[in-house]
């Protein structure tokens, strides 16, 4: 089915006048992998939304902490726990350091799936890994899936989280290490995919295939206050350099473009 869904795919690009993609990495990927026109391709980066800022201090701390169980020190994953993700190796890097996990999003807590199927390994691992957490007194509190939430409480997270970690094998953009950064949390992230592109030198970069290396990125971040506050502050410069008014505006002129040819 999926090379049929590809194969139909790719001809109907061969009609569209124009693709936009969100980094230089994807727009790499396409010239590649689709074999699209490169002067065709046009990179638009996504942004974090306004709701995403460090807050002041206020009672939201005591509330949000204890309203998702969350520990004085933590470490932070926002997203879904499919293939690419590497969340085994984040839950193991954690472990080893002896840092808590808090991982955000809907898909870890999810039962309704097939847990059959190959792309769905590391979401069995990771419920089952929970579970066994949970029947270990030393371990119950090492590892936290708290689900959806909602993105005043997301917001509120991002800025309690010691650090925030994306362990990707591969990205196409990378939202949530903006998010974060526009929150004031340290990010570490993997130098795969279009990571670097987003990161620039706001985050520490690791390598998900090296035996210890998001332990060691984690290592710095816990045992270096300053290192975290300069992480914190280059995040702050990051993320205001990607807006949704320029998103929207760079999107308008393709379609302007289009339309005068």
């Amino acid at each position: 089915k999926g090379k049929l869904r590809w194969f139909a795919q790719k001809n109907r690009l061969k009609k569209v006048d124009a693709i936009i993609t969100d980094s230089q990495n994807s727009k790499k990927d396409i010239i590649e992998i689709a074999g699209y026109p490169k002067n065709k391709i046009h990179v638009i980066y996504l942004a974090p939304a306004p709701n995403f800022k460090k807050l002041e201090i206020g009672n939201w701390k005591l509330e949000i902490k204890q309203k998702y169980h969350l520990p004085d020190t933590f470490v932070l994953y926002v997203g879904d726990v499919n293939w690419n993700k590497n969340i085994p190796g984040l839950v193991k890097a954690c472990e080893k350091v002896g840092i808590p996990l808090v991982i955000v999003g809907k898909q870890a807590v999810s039962k309704n799936y097939d847990r059959t199927h190959v792309e769905n390994r590391d979401l069995v691992w990771l419920q089952n890994y929970f579970e066994n957490c949970k029947l270990k007194i030393e371990n119950s509190r090492f590892l936290n899936l708290v689900g959806f939430v909602s993105t005043k409480d997301l917001v509120a997270i991002y800025n309690l989280a010691t650090v925030y970690c994306q362990p990707s094998f591969y990205e196409g953009f990378g939202l949530p290490v903006l998010e974060a950064m526009a929150c004031g949390c340290p990010v570490i992230s993997s130098n795969r995919g279009s990571l670097p592109e987003i990161c620039g030198k706001a985050a520490l970069m690791f390598n998900p295939q090296k035996k210890g290396d998001i332990g060691n990125a984690l290592q710095k971040i816990i045992k270096s206050k300053k290192t975290a506050a300069d992480l914190s502050k280059r995040g702050l410069i990051q993320a205001k350099k990607f807006s949704w008014q320029k998103t929207a505006r760079e999107t308008l002129n393709i379609y302007n473009k289009l339309c005068q040819n």
